[in-house]
């Protein structure tokens, strides 16, 4: 019996203009990941954490201050149960949907524009800052997007948002250009992004939601994070 077929990777992030996407959180070498629980190796440098909705709202057992403090000492936090895997994959579906009904973004071009959604294929043929392959939908113009994918974008961007500004203490918003909602597959068999570090500002941390279960979406990988030191 031949393997089932898997989705690739997908990974949601919030990210200002000119600072490179990630699969993490990351604030001085520090990261944070929404990575699943159960597939994290154990370490001392890992702490997961109940997190829920609440008032529209990301809340967790612990303050604002003392996530962003663990994460400033070179922790890594996972925040698990904040969303319904139902909800995440319809957000998946209504984003590829979109994707094939719109023309992708000239390769070898520029995104990095405000109010602007896009789609391409990276698939290492261009160069870019960070090597990467991955196809990847860059959300700036909420307004202009199909109703259901336009309310349940803004409704996972504004939690996440949040979250970043009351970590970080930065005062981001949502609608002013300076923010884009990165969506990024993966596909299944090749696709990476390269190790690299993000700067400390304007951001502090840069926000991941995972989308991906290992097992269903796919068989082996996974963001990988080295620690100060290693």
């Amino acid at each position: 019996m031949s393997p089932p077929k898997t989705a690739g990777q997908f990974r949601c992030c919030s990210t200002r203009e000119r600072v490179a996407y990630s699969c993490g959180l990351m604030t001085g070498g520090g990261t944070v990941t929404a990575l699943p629980a159960d597939r994290i190796e154990r370490s001392s440098a890992i702490e997961v954490i109940a997190a829920e909705q609440r008032e529209q709202r990301i809340t967790s057992e612990l303050s604002d201050g003392d996530l962003f403090g663990r994460i400033d000492k070179q922790q890594i936090v996972v925040l698990r149960g904040i969303f319904v895997a139902d909800e995440l994959l319809a957000l998946r579906r209504l984003v590829q949907a979109w994707g094939k009904s719109v023309p992708p973004f000239p390769a070898g071009q520029s995104a990095s524009r405000p109010h602007i959604n896009f789609h391409r294929v990276d698939d290492g043929s261009q160069p870019t800052s960070i090597p990467h392959i991955a196809h990847v939908y860059g959300f700036g113009n909420y307004g202009s997007l199909p109703k259901a994918l336009q309310d349940r974008m803004i409704e996972v961007s504004s939690l996440l948002l949040d979250l970043q500004n009351r970590i970080a203490g930065t005062q981001f918003h949502l609608f002013s250009g300076e923010i884009k909602t990165m969506v990024i597959r993966h596909p299944a068999g090749g696709g990476y992004l390269a190790n690299h570090v993000h700067p400390f500002l304007p951001q502090r941390v840069s926000l991941f939601l995972n989308l991906s279960l290992p097992g269903i979406d796919y068989r082996q990988g996974g963001p990988r994070f080295r620690m100060k030191g290693e």
